[in-house]
C-alpha cells in the first residue's frame, strides 16, 4: 500500500492487488466541489451539474466578465447591502441537504434562531441543524454572520440552512414561484399550480434535495442553471459526444411542438477529474417565450 500527494495537491490512498496492479482506493478531494470556497463567497458548487458554480438567490458575481468565463473565485455579492435596507422586509430562503464553511456562531438558550438573526444585519443565515428548524428554546441555533464560503449543494450528509434575503431581490412576486433550494425561479416559470403561469407548469421542485427539474411528456430532466434576463435555462441530458438532433429525439428532449419553450443551444461540456479523467455532460439551453399579456378588467386583476 502506499499513500501519495500528487502534484495538484490530492492525497491518493493506492493498494496493489496480485492480478489487477495496483488499484485506487480513496482519494480526497474527490470531486470538483471539494476544493475549498472554489465558488467564493455567497457562490453555491453543485459536483452533479455541468455548471459547476451559480450565485445563491439574492446574489449576484462580483465580477460578470470572470464568472462568465469559468473563473468563480471572487464569488457574489448581495444585490442590497443587508445593513442599508429595511429588515423587516427580508425573508428566509430554505437551503436544504447543504455543506458551508465552519465560520458560525453556536449558541443556545435562544429564544427564536429566526428573530436572532433577523435582529441583527451582519447575521446573514442561520440553522437549528434540523430539517424543519423550528427553533424552540435551547435548541442550538448556528448562525453565520458577514459571508458564507465553501457552499455545496446537494450535499448528502448535508444539513437544512435558511439564507437571509429580500423580497425585492428575488423577484418573489405575488404571482412568482418561491426559490427551490438554490434556484429562484423567475417568472412565469411554474413549480406548483398556484404560482407562475399555468402554461409554464412543467417545472418540479424537490423540496427534500432543492432540485428543480424540468418535465415533458417523454422525459424528465435536471436544471442545472436559470437565467431570467437571457430566458432561458440549461438542463443536463447525461454523457456523451453528440449535440445533434437525433440523440436529442433519442433521450426524450423533443421540442419541436411546444409553443412555450424551444432549444436555443447544445454543448458537450468536457471536465477534467482530480485524477485527469476526461469526462463529458451534454449541457442543452432551453430558451422560453414571454407570456401573452393578461387581460386587466379592474385594477385588482393587475395585482402582482
Amino acid at each position: 500500500m502506499r499513500l501519495v500527494m500528487n502534484f495538484t495537491g490530492q492525497l491518493q490512498f493506492w493498494k496493489r492487488e496480485s492480478e489487477r496492479g495496483w488499484s485506487l482506493n480513496w482519494s480526497e478531494p474527490n470531486d470538483r466541489c471539494s476544493s475549498y470556497s472554489i465558488c467564493g463567497k455567497f457562490g453555491s458548487c453543485n459536483r452533479n451539474d455541468g455548471t459547476l458554480c451559480k450565485c445563491l438567490p439574492g446574489f449576484a458575481p462580483s465580477n460578470p466578465g470572470r464568472w462568465k468565463s469559468g473563473n468563480f473565485s471572487e464569488g457574489c455579492l448581495p444585490m442590497t447591502e443587508p445593513c442599508r435596507r429595511n429588515y423587516t422586509e427580508d425573508v428566509f430562503l430554505r437551503m436544504p441537504m447543504v455543506k458551508v464553511s465552519s465560520g458560525f456562531r453556536n449558541e443556545t438558550g435562544v429564544k427564536n434562531c429566526t428573530d436572532a438573526c433577523l435582529m441583527d444585519c451582519n447575521c446573514v443565515a442561520y440553522s437549528c441543524g434540523a430539517a424543519d428548524c423550528l427553533c424552540s428554546y435551547n435548541e442550538a441555533c448556528l448562525r453565520w454572520f458577514n459571508e458564507l464560503s465553501d457552499f455545496k449543494e446537494d450535499y448528502p450528509a448535508g444539513f437544512t440552512i435558511f439564507l437571509r434575503s429580500t423580497h425585492s431581490d428575488i423577484d418573489l412576486t405575488s404571482r412568482g414561484c418561491h426559490p427551490c433550494g438554490t434556484n429562484s425561479i423567475p417568472y412565469p416559470l411554474s413549480t406548483s399550480s398556484d404560482c407562475g403561469d399555468p402554461s409554464y407548469f412543467n417545472f418540479r421542485c424537490n423540496k427534500k434535495t432543492g432540485q428543480v427539474s424540468f418535465s415533458i411528456s417523454k422525459g424528465t430532466f435536471n436544471v442545472s442553471s436559470i437565467d431570467p434576463e437571457a430566458k432561458r435555462f440549461s438542463v443536463q441530458v447525461g454523457h456523451g459526444n453528440w449535440c445533434d438532433t437525433g440523440y436529442l429525439d433519442s433521450v426524450g428532449l423533443s421540442l419541436e411542438n411546444s409553443s412555450m419553450f424551444s432549444i436555443k443551444n447544445c454543448s458537450v461540456v468536457i471536465r477534467y477529474s482530480f485524477l485527469d479523467v476526461e469526462q463529458s455532460v451534454n449541457n442543452v439551453e432551453i430558451g422560453w417565450k414571454p407570456p401573452p399579456e393578461l387581460a386587466c378588467n379592474t385594477s385588482s386583476d393587475c395585482q402582482g
